[in-house]
């Protein structure tokens, strides 16, 4: 008698974990033990693709909030390596030039999403006054 193994039906789940996980679609194939096709074939579905974006949408928000909850703390951390007479003076001066550059690019970000937010609440106001 001959037995025919029935294939293991990769969920999409399962899928988006590894593609999150692994971080490329090679990876991923081989922590599931299937082939890059297998995988690529799923990325064809709309659906799936949904899912796969949401996925990654959950992964930044998180890592953005782990990295907002630690701005203190660096900053606390250049700002303390920058004002100790007993650090040498290169290492001092490469502090404050982070601080002037990350602090000049975080007002910039700032400045761009206040004026993104007021534009998009114009454009609200707009939408309703012409439904």
């Amino acid at each position: 008698m001959h037995v025919v193994k029935s294939k293991k039906r990769l969920t999409d789940e399962t899928i988006i974990t590894a593609l999150v996980e692994a971080g490329s679609i090679k990876e991923a194939a081989g922590k599931l033990h299937c082939t890059p096709r297998t995988i690529y074939e799923r990325m064809k579905k709309p659906a799936f693709r949904e899912l796969y974006n949401q996925a990654k949408g959950e992964l930044m928000k998180t890592a953005a909030a782990k990295l907002q909850g630690n701005l203190t703390g660096a900053i606390d951390t250049l700002v303390s390596i920058m004002t100790d007479n007993e650090t040498a003076a290169q290492t001092r001066a490469n502090c404050a030039v982070s601080i002037l550059q990350y602090g000049a690019r975080f007002a910039e970000a700032t400045d761009i999403i206040e004026r993104l937010e007021a534009l998009e609440a114009a454009q609200a106001i707009t939408d309703e006054a012409i439904i």
